[in-house]
């Protein structure tokens, strides 16, 4: 029999395989256990097509429709108001403008995935089964939860021998893992928080006691059934406890073999997905820590900064590498340790078998340009920075501890240094004010020679969050998402606790009000159209321009953006000296000051001024003037193509289906 069997159910990402997964098999491994992972993800995707798994993944923010298609195989007893969620979802899609709703055609389509899944789940069963686990153990994060309890739930039932049950994730993090344990009983262990040091004593237990372990046997983090009878452990503070773990001086290497060969059995999904690899050097946030932005939840309860050994974060990034022949590497790090900048980063940029990566990771938006020059030399061509937005005031109500101007410097600076950014603004603040996204309208539409955001979208209220824990201070009146009430069959204190994702009640019934798109702020609508015409410049051909080189005639801008009143600008005197100096984003007193000092006429300066935010080639934001043009950049901007979290086309997925098929395939 096999010792453990661990599973990655829908709906996750394809394009990678499971860091977590990846972990804990490598830790099973080490202390002598047999184990394998089984990529439900991937067999299900294969089986049916992409096109349920595009809409869960663009709607998987706003709402639980990957969830509901398991729901019945979960829930059997649960009468579900079919039609009445389908016409919310539909509504709420069209609310968020996540997606072209087609009511018709979508509840056709989701029907249908509903019957696929729940066919599915008979198959994975019977291949689970199969392979005589003894203990099989589900990983869940966001929309996987119903997919897992389904799953362990159709396991427990059919299993002719005493099978032991686990659960864990994100979605089982402190509360929200213990009502998992409380309300569904043919779960026997969960675990809260990190299961690294956890996990391979767990597994010891169910081999050896079942479910009859006391809750003195348990470690930190884990429920089991004697908690059912005796009653759950809490902190002082009354939470629910979490694991941690301890250190990473041992850490392993995650086993990914799983998802490879299962990628090799999935023809279609194979010809469709160019793979990455995930990776980790650190957990928590430093910047969380502080207390961070207020709308962030990522970390749950384990916001403690803690990096990995440089050593031997060098040396499992080097393992994975040359294990899995993939240079495309995906950081799973909530925030990039700045202290990586001396350490990590030149490392990495020097060791020979590090040439060719290219690596993703998220990072604060306070980098200078020496910074993203370190990054791009260590093969991270591609960030996450946390801009969010391009008007201080917004960036105040979330904590950000940044202003606009350094967040358009470090677009400046990645533009420059050949650094793909992906960024997003984020509206719906507690306390906004419309005009500041009118003046932010202003600001964007000089902005079309750098990297535009990649979504204009609605804050979220995650459990854990500042304003999730804090509503009060905000003027929130915070529940959980409709979904929720629609999909599991439990009261609302129960649904309180499990939930993970919350909403305003007053912002919930406005967005699905039909009048609300016809009474959104004058400034909300002017910003929403300038990030909408700011990606549609950015992503013509030609990219639009603004370049600045010295030249014999002084310095010289070239602007090809749809806003430039000339194609080109030549600075002499005052005025490139003035140019050149708010390169870093002067504020206007002191350059007055400087000028002024270096014996200029200070109506000269200020006319100087005037012509270049006339001319559109600087921006006066939070009383610094800023130069916006950038010099010829140094490399060039990565393609999306190239994105180090992977690829997937459901072109290619039909493409190799269609030519398989008529090859005579099955």
């Amino acid at each position: 029999m096999l010792d453990c069997c661990l599973v990655n159910m829908p709906y996750t990402d394809l394009k990678r395989p499971s860091l977590g997964l990846g972990l804990l098999q490598g830790v099973l491994k080490r202390e002598g256990f047999s184990v394998k992972s089984v990529y439900a993800n991937l067999l299900q995707t294969e089986k049916t097509g992409p096109w349920f798994y595009s809409l869960v993944t663009q709607a998987a923010a706003r709402t639980m429709i990957g969830d509901w298609s398991f729901a019945r195989a979960a829930f059997p007893d649960h009468v579900i108001d079919d039609e009445a969620y389908l016409d919310y979802f539909c509504r709420t899609l069209s609310a968020y403008s996540l997606h072209d709703v087609d009511g018709g055609r979508i509840r056709q389509g989701v029907y249908w995935m509903r019957q696929q899944a729940e066919e599915f789940l008979d198959e994975l069963t019977g291949q689970i089964l199969a392979l005589k686990p003894r203990v099989v153990g589900c990983t869940s994060t966001f929309m996987q939860h119903v997919a897992s309890l389904a799953l362990l739930r159709r396991l427990r039932q059919e299993a002719p021998y005493e099978l032991v049950t686990m659960i864990g994730g994100a979605n089982c993090e402190a509360e929200m893992g213990l009502a998992t344990h409380r309300h569904f009983p043919w779960i026997d262990y969960v675990v809260s928080g990190e299961a690294d040091d956890i996990i391979a004593p767990l597994v010891r237990l169910a081999l050896t006691k079942g479910r009859q372990a006391t809750a003195a046997d348990l470690p930190l983090g884990a429920f089991g059934p004697i908690h059912r009878r005796e009653g759950y452990p809490v902190t002082a503070d009354g939470r629910a406890p979490r694991a941690t773990a301890s250190g990473f001086e041992n850490w392993v290497v995650p086993e990914f073999d799983d998802y490879f060969q299962t990628l090799d059995q999935c023809p279609d999904l194979k010809a469709s997905i160019s793979p990455a690899l995930p990776y980790e050097t650190s957990r928590g946030c430093w910047w969380g820590e502080k207390p961070g932005c207020r709308f962030c939840g990522l970390c749950g309860q384990g916001k403690e900064f803690r990096a990995k050994p440089v050593e031997r974060s060098l040396e499992v990034l080097r393992r994975i590498v040359e294990r899995y022949g993939l240079k495309k590497i995906g950081a799973a790090d909530n925030i990039m340790d700045m202290r990586f900048f001396k350490t990590f980063l030149p490392k990495l940029a020097e060791a020979p078998w590090a040439d060719g990566l290219r690596i993703f990771y998220e990072t604060r938006s306070l980098l200078g340009p020496e910074q993203i020059a370190a990054l791009r030399r260590a093969g991270v061509h591609h960030i996450q920075a946390g801009v969010e937005s391009l008007h201080s005031q917004c960036l105040r109500l979330m904590n950000k501890g940044c202003e606009a101007w350094q967040n358009i410097q470090l677009l400046k600076w990645c533009l420059q240094e050949g650094v793909y950014v992906v960024w997003h603004i984020l509206y719906d603040l507690p306390g906004e004010r419309d005009q500041w996204y009118e003046e932010m309208a202003a600001d964007m539409a000089l902005l079309h020679h750098l990297p535009p955001p990649v979504l204009f979208t609605m804050i979220k209220f995650d459990r854990f969050s500042h304003y999730r824990e804090n509503p009060e201070l905000y003027g929130l009146d915070l529940e959980p998402l409709a979904d929720y009430a629609f999909v599991y069959p439990l009261g609302p204190e129960a649904i309180h606790d499990l939930a993970h994702d919350f909403d305003d009640k007053q912002r919930a019934a406005f967005r699905l009000n039909p009048m609300a798109p016809l009474i959104v702020g004058r400034g909300f609508d002017l910003a929403r159209q300038a990030y909408k015409s700011w990606r549609a410049e950015w992503l013509g051909e030609p990219r639009p321009r603004l370049i600045m080189r010295e030249s014999p005639q002084g310095l010289v801008i070239e602007d090809t953006r749809a806003i430039a009143t000339a194609p080109r600008h030549p600075l002499t005197g005052l005025e490139r000296q003035i140019y050149l100096d708010c390169r870093t984003a002067k504020r206007r007193d002191r350059l007055s000051a400087e000028m002024t000092a270096q014996g200029h006429d200070p109506a000269a300066v200020e006319a100087a001024v005037a012509r270049l935010l006339a001319d559109k080639l600087s921006l006066a934001i939070d009383s610094r003037l800023l130069s916006l043009a950038i010099e010829e950049p140094k490399q060039p901007y990565p393609l999306l193509a190239d994105f180090p979290l992977g690829g997937f086309s459901a072109n290619a997925f039909w493409q190799a289906r269609k030519t398989r098929l008529a090859a005579g395939g099955h």
